[in-house]
């Protein structure tokens, strides 16, 4: 659980500064969120009872990537919205990306 936690975390905090940063982007956060993907992916595979969790997951950890976020952009946390503007089939979705 930990680690799908914290993989989620990462990952949303760099679609966040992806959307709210377009300026900053860079080679460094594209090749984080494909990382992050696919390790989710592969964590997912291997642990397969995680899946019945994995809403809930999703979600406390868009709450902690809203604080990443908002600490790595210097930007306050009330910048981001309190739920996802993405689903989290789009966050997994190595062929997306948020514009």
């Amino acid at each position: 659980e930990r680690e799908l936690g914290s993989r989620y975390v990462v990952l949303l905090a760099h679609l966040l500064k992806w959307i709210y940063q377009p300026e900053r982007r860079s080679r460094s956060w594209t090749n984080t969120i494909i990382t992050q993907r696919r390790a989710l992916a592969k964590h997912l595979r291997r642990n397969p009872g995680l899946k019945s969790i994995e809403t809930e997951e999703y979600l406390d950890a868009y709450a902690n990537a809203r604080l990443e976020a908002s600490s790595e952009t210097d930007m306050d946390v009330s910048a981001f919205p309190d739920l996802p503007p993405f689903t989290m089939d789009q966050a997994k979705d190595d062929s997306w990306m948020p514009e």
